[in-house]
């Protein structure tokens, strides 16, 4: 049996607001009629779209999977000092440099890039690590400071000890950590040093005075601005 119900009582703010959706209501069917054909035409195209994105993103989760499984792999080697085999590869695995030709894209594969990046320092390709570490995409993080102060050595490498200087002070604003940044404001000032910038040189010793006072880098400050002052006279 169905229940009565008692009809409710409708408010003069109810009767309003059915009034507007029922005119919105109205104003949409006629922008529908007038414009029909061009709104089929691009629902056909928001479809269409929206198939793709979701399609990409389907491949790029598939991808990235397949990278962070090579990348797992591939790393002990890295971790054990072996970098040959860790940028070339073992039998079943694929190497950090084809990783990051193959997946560059994906997150594993920026992770491989960074980590092929020191790989290929650490064995003295300095050019192809600094194309590496240049190309890395990541965040105001530690690997993001890291990799601008992987390009820093490299053109400490060079004897470009403006640039070592300039890439070393951004590293360590890039992310502003107690151990790290006192330690690349340091190399800034040792490469400004070595360019003969003492000015620059006075000013980042200055910084990590001034900035991260409890560093263990501070303790020795008076020492290298006293040298660099010296050579300002």
């Amino acid at each position: 049996m169905a229940t009565y119900k008692a009809p409710k009582t409708i408010s003069r703010r109810t009767e309003l607001r059915k009034d507007a959706a029922t005119t919105a209501f109205v104003r949409i069917q006629d922008f529908f009629d007038e414009y029909k054909r061009l709104i089929t035409y691009s629902g056909i195209g928001a479809v269409a779209l929206a198939v793709v994105i979701v399609s990409y993103a389907f491949v790029q989760r598939t991808r990235a999977a397949q990278a962070n499984e090579q990348l797992g792999g591939i790393l002990l080697y890295y971790e054990q000092g072996d970098y040959r085999t860790a940028l070339d590869g073992a039998i079943d695995l694929l190497g950090l440099a084809d990783i990051v030709d193959q997946y560059g894209s994906t997150r594993p594969g920026s992770m491989a890039r960074f980590y092929a990046a020191d790989a290929a320092f650490r064995l003295g390709e300095y050019d192809q690590a600094f194309e590496w570490f240049k190309g890395f995409r990541g965040k105001d993080d530690m690997l993001g400071a890291s990799a601008l102060a992987g390009q820093a050595a490299v053109y400490e490498m060079r004897e470009d000890y403006g640039e070592a200087g300039a890439y070393y002070e951004r590293a360590a604003r890039a992310h502003e950590n107690a151990l790290r940044s006192p330690e690349y404001l340091m190399k800034a000032a040792r490469a400004y040093r070595k360019q003969g910038a003492f000015d620059k040189a006075e000013a980042v010793l200055l910084a990590v005075l001034t900035d991260y006072p409890d560093a263990e880098e501070a303790t020795n400050i008076d020492f290298y601005l006293s040298y660099v002052r010296a050579k300002l006279k």
